[in-house]
């Protein structure tokens, strides 16, 4: 950043771009984060992708002359791949094969695709309708890795071992399913769903990005929790199989010295101080007890909400209006609100006002700063979850009760039952099986899956070892709000007709026979193709319906409390891939 801040020869700009350069941090996308105002009272509309993402043009200002505005292509919006021809080389490549047998467009060879349109293009519109329909679901998976106290194994991967207990989420499987999300379309194969070519998307790095940030917002919140050393049952790419790894084991291959007797690379020990290496999370710098509570309360304020399709209960400063950002409109006096006769979207830009912190320094990186504060003061946990203004009767055990049936989907299947990324869409109710390619916007797809693996050989031979050792991965889909909509008292105009709303509360008695004859599953590739649940049933998956009772947030417990969970095979009994009486799970 500063060799592009030192090509700018005029002093003033040359001291402005630097210290720029000094605050510079690669950003993080989080999904979650409301982009625009409600529209016409739908509630999903606030969600969406940044404009950033979706813009092909920008405008800058170059080195050779800084007063003048140049437009640009986008990096953000795709990578271009070099022309074979140009490589001098064959290319790494097997452009015909991915094309062949991931279904992707034939201009994937060309530049990178999300959400594939039927066109072969980025379909930027569909995205946006995954992101806003996904939001409660997803937001519940963050929630519940946030609120329930776990395992740095289980909180950290997919990975699940039989007798270990009920399949619960990771936050590998919540980046694995923007992975499904962000790159299966329409059209085909997106690059982002397949392993040997996600990281060509730009929009790879800034999701990576924000799950550095979830991690270390999990190590901040549960200090005393870490990488417990454990002989490993699979092989790695570091170690064989039967091997003790820990938080001193080689991180292959990020190198951190380059010596005489070898290379010398970083470990998760060293690593746990995210700032050693110059990262920075907004919310918190550094692993410190004193700290949690606030943080506890920032991510109450930023999520929360979400879970149970409620409002904000403060002003985090976004969205943002776009206008006057010259990257995409040019000079804020010279172009109005409507560019092209389309009024341009919202989006969130952070600002120094905006973020939890005041600029990326280590000092003011933490959750006592004033902006945090700002987050965090004067929350009335009393008010904000009364049932009666955010959950309909029936939500929660009792009228006065503010403990809350949870319910969830708890999904174990081989990581590669299928030779390349998949899918399993979860329904209440059967879905349009003419259509598979609109599942992850259809409006009885509850939650999905994305097992995001490479069975490509010549490109992964550990992924080859992983399928004979039959390596399991786990997830799982809430269904909490889904169920919520079916409530009988629940009146909001948006969810299923008035005529299917016949739950009369969340208590086992009435949802086990609900889910046993509405939920269903279906099973599909990268490029939304129809996979055989038979053959993904005899390579292990089983579904299996659980409740849990969650005591809602509170002042002595801002992220609430999960209760023991429990099994009802009772609602996938006779179902294929489903757990029944008397299986083992």
């Amino acid at each position: 950043m500063h060799d592009i801040a030192n090509q700018y020869r005029e002093s003033s700009e040359n001291e402005k771009y630097n210290r720029v350069a000094d605050q510079f941090r690669f950003p993080y996308w989080d999904p979650l984060m409301p982009r625009k105002p409600v529209e016409r009272g739908v509630w999903t509309s606030r969600f969406g992708i940044p404009r950033i993402f979706e813009a092909e043009n920008v405008m800058v200002r170059r080195p050779e002359d800084p007063k003048r505005l140049v437009s640009m292509k986008n990096p953000l919006y795709q990578f271009e791949f070099p022309d074979p021809s140009e490589l001098g080389q064959k290319p790494p490549i097997d452009w015909a094969t991915l094309i062949n047998e991931a279904r992707m467009p034939n201009s994937a060879r060309l530049h990178t695709i999300r959400t594939p349109g039927r066109s072969g293009n980025s379909d930027h519109s569909y995205l946006a309708s995954e992101l806003r329909l996904q939001a409660s679901t997803s937001s519940t998976t963050l929630w519940q890795l946030f609120a329930d106290k776990r395992t740095y194994n289980e909180f950290s991967n997919t990975g699940w071992r039989r007798g270990s207990g009920n399949p619960t989420s990771s936050v590998e499987s919540w980046h694995d399913n923007l992975h499904g999300l962000v790159g299966s379309g329409q059209g085909g194969s997106g690059h982002m769903a397949l392993q040997p070519v996600a990281a060509f998307d730009p929009i790879f790095w800034m999701h990576h990005c924000n799950v550095d940030r979830l991690t270390a917002l999990y190590q901040a919140l549960y200090p005393d929790v870490w990488i417990v050393p454990q002989r490993i049952p699979n092989i790695t790419f570091v170690s064989p199989s039967g091997v003790v790894e820990g938080e001193t084991t080689p991180l292959l291959p990020f190198r951190k010295a380059a010596g005489n007797e070898g290379d010398v690379f970083w470990n998760s020990k060293e690593l746990a101080d995210w700032t050693q290496v110059g990262f920075d999370v907004p919310g918190v710098s550094k692993l410190n007890p004193e700290q949690t509570r606030n943080l506890q309360r920032y991510i109450y304020r930023t999520y929360y909400w979400i879970t149970v399709e409620s409002e904000p209960q403060t002003n985090l400063g976004y969205p943002k209006r776009l206008n006057g950002v010259e990257a995409l409109q040019g000079r804020p006096s010279a172009v109005p609100d409507v560019v092209q006769g389309a009024v341009l979207p919202q989006m969130m830009l952070q600002s120094s006002e905006q973020q939890v912190i005041s600029n990326p320094g280590h000092e003011e990186n933490d959750v006592t700063g004033k902006a945090m504060q700002t987050v965090t003061q004067d929350i009335n946990f009393k008010e904000e979850t009364s049932n009666k203004s955010v959950l309909p009767e029936g939500a929660t055990k009792d009228r006065e009760s503010q403990k809350m049936w949870t319910w969830n989907a708890n999904i174990r299947v081989e990581k590669f039952a299928l030779t390349q990324t998949f899918t399993i869409h979860i329904f209440l109710g059967s879905p349009n099986d003419s259509s598979p390619e609109t599942w992850m916007t259809a409006p009885n797809q509850v939650g999905f899956t994305t097992v995001f693996a490479n069975n490509d050989e010549a490109h992964c031979a550990n992924c080859q070892t992983q399928r004979d050792q039959k390596l399991l991965y786990a997830d799982v889909v809430p269904l909490t709000t889904a169920l919520v909509a079916y409530l009988k008292s629940n009146e909001a105009e948006q969810g299923p007709p008035q005529e299917n709303r016949v739950l009369e509360s969340l208590e086992p008695e009435h949802v086990v026979p609900f889910l046993k004859e509405r939920l269903e599953w279906r099973v599909v590739d990268a490029a939304s193709v129809p996979q055989s649940t038979r053959a993904v049933a005899d390579a292990g998956l089983r579904i299996m319906v659980t409740d849990r009772l969650y005591n809602l947030p509170s002042e002595e417990h801002p992220l609430g409390e999960y209760e023991e969970s429990r099994r009802h095979p009772e609602c996938t009994n006779e179902k294929l891939g489903g757990l029944h009486d008397g299986h083992e799970f």
